[in-house]
């Protein structure tokens, strides 16, 4: 029995020496495509500092082997034990996950400071939209007995206190559910499809003249987008989403403002495929010009927003000479002085993602 015991201590003894070994000779991977961030880097060797040891205990929990297999993993078994929200993230049914949508708390400041900043421009067509969250839209998909805040409710709350022109685009994207995915699975926010959809509603209201969806070649631009919300659900292993653009058949020359640098694109070729929404205007651009050389109306719209909607923003393009697009979570300027010193705006539309806009215009100046 003495012998079984020794045995089995030297067994587990040599298991973990070897693991050991392969972690501390493992290759420092810098960056998790699966989390979309940047891991813990491997420290300089002092095991006389505490700081070393405090370091290297941090940079293991990053670079376990078999990380991923092993969060992912611990995902399953939470669900098997009837745990389905992880990280605010709702695993829901056929591999759908979905943020957990939460009250707006400063509504009635979100709401003041947009009929004041109406106040001042009022003589501009001014719409806004409010994006509802995935789950609103694909309930049926959310697991059962789920308790959700009424994010829809809301919505018409604030809309029917605003002396702007609103766009409720919840039945509309409901309806298009039917066609075609209104947003990723694996993602907070809409798809090409789900733009298209809005970009109908806001053309009624500002009197565009709506193009049909046989108007645009469907192009898939990836398929392995693996969207925002696995980083957070440790669902590595999940089918990725497909990514598609619509490209309009009757071509036109575009120049493209992105700060002081210039394109002839929408898109930026260079997205990852952890985090493919940024093919659309890119990532974190305060302030975007967009000029169609090709319209003669020379009308000329500002849309205000936060990136849910670089994917609505498009096809604006097909009716405005010129599109002025800033990105209020990160401009600090102010927005009145901008429309001050651009007459040629006369329309404007706001589009915000309902979930998170406590936050959105927290650094914006009217």
């Amino acid at each position: 029995m003495k012998k079984l015991n020794f045995l089995f201590v030297l067994l587990v003894l040599v298991t973990l020496g070897i693991l050991g070994t392969l972690f501390l000779c493992s290759s420092n991977i810098k960056y998790s495509v699966e989390e979309g961030r940047y891991l813990i880097s491997k420290p300089k060797t002092n095991w006389n500092s505490n700081e070393t040891l405090k370091a290297m205990e941090n940079y293991y929990q990053d670079h376990f082997l078999f990380r991923n297999a092993l969060l992912e993993q611990g995902t399953n078994i939470k669900r098997n034990l009837g745990i389905i929200i992880q990280n605010d993230v709702c695993i829901g049914k056929e591999e759908y996950l979905f943020e957990i949508p939460k009250e707006v708390q400063k509504s009635g400041d979100f709401i003041t400071n947009i009929n004041d900043f109406y106040k001042k421009h009022n003589s501009i067509n001014m719409s806004m939209i409010l994006l509802p969250s995935h789950i609103t839209i694909h309930s049926q998909k959310a697991p059962k007995n789920v308790p959700l805040f009424d994010e829809y409710h809301q919505i018409k709350s604030i809309y029917h206190q605003l002396t702007v022109n609103t766009v409720d685009v919840v039945p509309i994207l409901k309806e298009g559910l039917k066609d075609y995915p209104m947003y990723y699975r694996l993602d907070t926010h809409l798809t090409s499809y789900g733009g298209y959809y809005v970009y109908r509603e806001c053309a009624k209201l500002n009197d565009l003249e709506e193009l049909p969806i046989t108007s645009f070649d469907i192009e898939e631009v990836s398929n392995n987008f693996s969207g925002n919300l696995v980083k957070k659900a440790y669902t590595f292993s999940y089918k990725k989403d497909s990514v598609v653009k619509f490209v309009p058949k009757t071509d036109f020359k575009l120049e493209v403002l992105y700060g002081d640098r210039k394109k002839s694109t929408l898109y930026n070729e260079d997205a990852q495929d952890d985090n493919f929404y940024e093919y659309f205007l890119g990532s974190k651009e305060s302030i975007i010009e967009i000029t169609n050389h090709d319209i003669d109306n020379r009308k000329e719209i500002l849309i205000l927003k936060d990136d849910s909607a670089n994917v609505i923003i498009p096809f604006f393009v097909n009716h405005y000479y010129k599109v002025h697009v800033i990105d209020t979570t990160n401009y600090n300027k102010s927005v009145s002085s901008y429309l001050d010193t651009h007459k040629e705006i006369k329309d404007l539309v706001l589009i915000y993602q309902m979930n998170g806009l406590d936050d959105q215009l927290k650094n914006f100046t009217f």
